[in-house]
């Protein structure tokens, strides 16, 4: 059994990391790619971070896990939940090493309040509330030490309202002092606790590539030089943060083997998903309603802070499906694509199967063919480029129980776009996008792995690794069985030794823990009670 740390970054890309490591600006992780192994990362098919992270944490794909992004639909009706642990439906594998006995610390994983109870510590990460919430750490009181000793526990940057109001230094500072204190706080509890397993994650980078991407990279389409030179390179200060954190991490712990994973890579925004909500409006696949609320209503939706409406949504639970989908007509509308997650998919609103459903069941399969054609034909109205490369059904990327929370079609665009500045069907063109693009970075499908330590090949390179491989591996390196029913598999080119991997076929997915209607009455009430509604 090797004691074993795990450190997530939220966005990193393989190329822009080795890019850094070998100019010297990130010492440790260069110092763990050359002593161990260094690869790429594939990502969930959607490369949202609800779904990433889940899929890290327990090995499984989106369609056994039940998260998709940080909103889904519940199936069958027009609602919409916060993507929570309590709707997770596939173990983690700290639960599965609590139960055998191992001490794990768990610390900033998105999509992990109500934190588990755990044998040993945990913070949970993005999505949750408020650091008063109930739930934010295990044990309980945990959470009131943090917030003495270390002031308000940094959630997540949420800069958006900075970068809208042109408040870059600001947005830079938060960035660096959240980065700074998460890793101040992680090697802390390593120092004062015993652990067998731990994980560390800071999410804070993909908050710095999201915004500003185009002034790390020369070559981005969107490059200002003046705001580069008056701002800074924010994204490399942000993983120079992560560097000096990781290298405190292995000094501090002396941990047998490191891992270090991202969720999903990162590269230019090119803004075309902005476009089809109004697509499909004038096509008239999607109504909206009409009156003065319901427009209040989506106009909040658009821009409230993140952070706020995550707040919001766990607070009452009709709410998400009011900021998602408060507009809709739903008796109206055949098919609709909504921005969650900073993605625009397509559902279909099918009579019998959805609440209010509209489109007879016979035509689903017309209706499906027809979206993908038109989206397929999609030009860049300005360059009459080609944007979308595929829309792929639900049923061909995922397996499992829970697929009915997906979209029904993913819509894949092409590599390389510059800045859509309007989408053009056939005679259709839309020429306004449904939110300003402020974002200039958006997510690639593939993340990095890093691995060094005792038993690690030196110099060895990852091929196809899954993102669902990370539980796996880790469970392996806890000297624990895999569950049977885990879709990753132990990285067994990453040893120098083959390993012998133990299986448990006894283990198998547990039953859904909750639905929305179970659970998030009980967290609205404790909100309640802190002052949130």
């Amino acid at each position: 059994m090797s004691r074993v740390l795990l450190v997530g970054i939220d966005g990193a890309s393989p190329t822009m990391l080795r890019r850094w490591m070998e100019a010297g600006e990130l010492p440790a992780l260069a110092e763990l790619a050359e002593a161990g192994c260094f690869g790429a990362l594939r990502s969930t098919p959607n490369m949202t971070s609800p779904s990433a992270w889940t899929s890290m944490s327990t090995g499984v794909q989106p369609g056994r896990h039940g998260i998709f992004s940080f909103f889904d639909r519940i199936p069958g009706t027009r609602r919409f939940r916060l993507s929570t642990a309590s709707a997770r439906c596939a173990e983690p594998w700290w639960l599965i090493a609590s139960r055998a006995g191992r001490r794990v610390t768990v610390l900033n994983v998105p999509c992990t309040w109500p934190a588990d109870a755990v044998n040993g510590l945990q913070v949970a990460g993005w999505l949750a509330p408020s650091p008063r919430a109930p739930g934010f750490t295990h044990p309980p009181e945990l959470a009131s030490e943090l917030g003495a000793r270390f002031g308000a526990y940094p959630l997540h940057s949420d800069v958006q309202r900075l970068v809208a109001a042109r408040r870059h230094g600001a947005a830079r500072k938060r960035i660096l002092t959240n980065l700074r204190r998460k890793g101040q706080i992680a090697a802390e509890l390593l120092a004062r606790e015993r652990w067998d397993l731990m994980a560390v994650a800071f999410t804070d980078t993909d908050a710095a590539q999201h915004y500003y991407m185009h002034l790390s990279d020369p070559g981005h389409p969107q490059h200002d030089p003046a705001l580069s030179e008056r701002v800074g390179d924010v994204v490399l200060e942000a993983y120079r943060e992560v560097d000096g954190a990781l290298a405190r991490l292995i000094a501090v712990a002396e941990p047998d083997v490191v891992l270090v994973a991202s969720d999903h890579g990162a590269r230019p925004a090119h803004h075309g998903e902005l476009y089809l909500p109004g697509l499909f409006d004038a096509l008239g696949w999607q109504v909206r309603r009409r009156g003065l609320l319901r427009r209040i209503a989506t106009s909040l939706g658009r821009i409230v802070p993140a952070g706020l409406k995550h707040r919001l949504a766990a607070a009452r639970r009709d709410l998400a499906s009011e900021l998602l989908a408060g507009d809709i007509a739903w008796g109206r509308t055949r098919a609709f694509s909504l921005l969650v997650g900073g993605r625009a998919d397509a559902w279909l609103n099918v009579a019998g199967r959805d609440e209010g459903g509209l489109l007879p069941e016979a035509e689903g399969h017309r209706m499906r063919q027809e979206i993908r054609e038109v989206l397929l034909s999609c030009r860049d109205a300005a360059t009459g480029q080609q944007l979308i490369e595929a829309v792929i059904a639900r049923e061909e990327l995922y397996e499992g129980p829970w697929i009915a929370c997906a979209p029904d079609l993913l819509v894949r665009w092409r590599g390389g776009l510059s800045p859509v500045r309007g989408l053009r069907c056939g005679s259709t063109v839309i020429d306004r996008p449904e939110q300003p693009p402020l974002q200039t970075a958006r997510h690639a499908p593939e993340g990095v792995f890093i691995a060094a330590g005792c038993g690690i090949r030196r110099g060895a390179e990852i091929r196809g690794a899954s993102i669902c491989d990370v539980a796996a591996t880790v469970l392996h390196l806890g000297g624990l069985a895999l569950p049977g029913c885990l879709d990753g598999r132990v990285l067994r080119e990453m040893f120098r030794e083959p390993p012998e991997v133990e299986i448990d076929d006894r283990a198998l997915l547990p039953e859904r823990p909750g639905t929305a209607n179970a659970v998030e009455p009980q967290v609205a009430e404790r909100l309640r009670r802190l002052g949130y509604r």
